[in-house]
């Protein structure tokens, strides 16, 4: 609700970006709405993509900007999945979809490079998941860090 109001404050035809603290005070993450510049590129509520951290909000450039993506997505598709020892299902929800126009679409995760080098229980969960899901639609499976993102931007 908060970033709703901020959002109506600061207007809506902007790329707002809202700074957030996490607990530790060294530590900063960047969290805000993406306006998409193409718009008809993307899948899903324009009004309401959110990038949960600035390695996020580039990918989200790049995929709006890429004359390669024909279209993509963010937490817009549902994966059910099981946690290890919980035999009720789960949501999870990618933070990118992303259609290239040779046909080829890509899942995307976006994690620091320590999450994906040691994976807590939940995400190796999400990612098995989302690794079969991938296969049975004949889509690709793909986390990305901070190295890829960095590679990304100057496609």
């Amino acid at each position: 609700m908060l970033l709703q109001f901020l959002r109506f404050i600061f207007g809506q035809g902007k790329d707002e970006t809202l700074h957030f603290q996490d607990a530790a005070p060294s530590d900063k993450f960047f969290q805000g709405y993406f306006t998409p510049k193409n718009p008809d590129k993307y899948r899903g509520d324009c009004d309401n993509i959110f990038h949960r951290s600035s390695w996020e909000q580039k990918a989200f450039r790049f995929c709006d900007k890429n004359p390669r993506v024909i279209a993509w997505a963010s937490e817009e598709l549902a994966v059910t999945y099981y946690r290890h020892g919980n035999g009720y299902p789960h949501q999870y929800y990618p933070d990118l979809m992303i259609y290239f126009a040779d046909k080829q679409v890509v899942m995307v995760e976006i994690k620091p490079k320590e999450e994906r080098q040691n994976p807590s229980k939940q995400n190796q969960c999400k990612w098995a998941a989302a690794r079969q899901y991938c296969k049975e639609q004949g889509w690709q499976f793909q986390i990305w860090t901070e190295d890829t993102i960095e590679k990304i931007r100057y496609f």
